[in-house]
């Protein structure tokens, strides 16, 4: 989760440092849910702009995924989440990931290349450093509902990097960390991390791999492990904040 900066955790911190010159092809593994529950994907790269499926092991209802930079798919993937409003409200798991400038003087700083939303089992992975860092009216309406509510781990480091990259104002955003401490009564989870979240509120261990967390965001054309990777790291961000906010029994993990 690129825009997770010092907020407890091993892959946090690791995150941090953000888009080392990595990169990868092929199959993309990697253990999320119950014990050792996988997610994968077919073996033949996307074009460009595709939505694909992203699936756990056990799981036969798979998290729908678009992938793209166009306006017009982004804003036709807002659309269609926006009228679904169940009682509670709405609830969308956001994160972003990181592509690294080097500056004149030789400092470094990073970017916003990629947002992520999920509801459900539907995620966007749009590519906003790829949409030259502009978006369609209808996501920059859609974030700036105060009726919905954006819920992710150390989620003030995204809203401000997208304010500061994109203009993109948030008006309700939670922080998972604060959100566990409070309804699961454990002030240790204000400084915890989204795999410890995870594995707290979902029971679900968590693998995320650092050559993924710090490769090249900001490419035309994302791998199958960064799809992975960001799809995961959104669809994990709304389940835990779905079952904090919703009132859903806690399934904590064993100790």
């Amino acid at each position: 989760m690129g825009g997770s900066s010092g907020v407890g955790d091993e892959e946090v911190e690791a995150e941090a440092a953000a888009a080392a010159e990595v990169t990868g092809r092929g199959g993309a593994r990697g253990d999320v849910g119950g014990g050792e529950g996988r997610y994968y994907t077919p073996q033949t790269p996307p074009p460009p702009e595709n939505t694909l499926d992203v699936f756990m092991d056990g799981d036969t209802i798979p998290i729908h995924t678009t992938i793209t930079s166009s306006h017009s798919l982004a804003a036709q993937f807002i659309n269609e989440i926006a009228r679904e409003r169940p009682q509670g409200g709405l609830i969308v798991g956001i994160d972003t990931e990181w592509r690294t400038d080097h500056l004149p003087d030789g400092k470094t700083c990073y970017k916003v290349a990629v947002l992520q939303l999920c509801v459900g089992r539907r995620c966007l992975v749009f590519q906003i450093y790829q949409a030259s860092n502009m978006v369609p009216r209808e996501l920059t309406e859609f974030l700036a509902d105060p009726s919905v509510r954006f819920v992710g781990v150390a989620v003030n480091n995204d809203m401000q990097r997208l304010a500061n990259d994109c203009n993109l104002r948030v008006a309700c955003a939670v922080d998972l960390r604060y959100a566990a401490a409070a309804v699961l009564g454990q002030p240790e989870l204000a400084r915890a991390g989204l795999k410890r979240l995870a594995l707290t509120v979902m029971g679900a261990h968590m693998e995320k791999e650092k050559n993924i967390t710090k490769s090249r965001w900001g490419e035309p054309t994302l791998t199958w492990e960064q799809v992975n990777y960001a799809c995961i790291d959104a669809y994990v961000s709304y389940e835990i904040g779905r079952r904090l906010l919703s009132g859903e029994p806690i399934l904590a993990a064993p100790l």
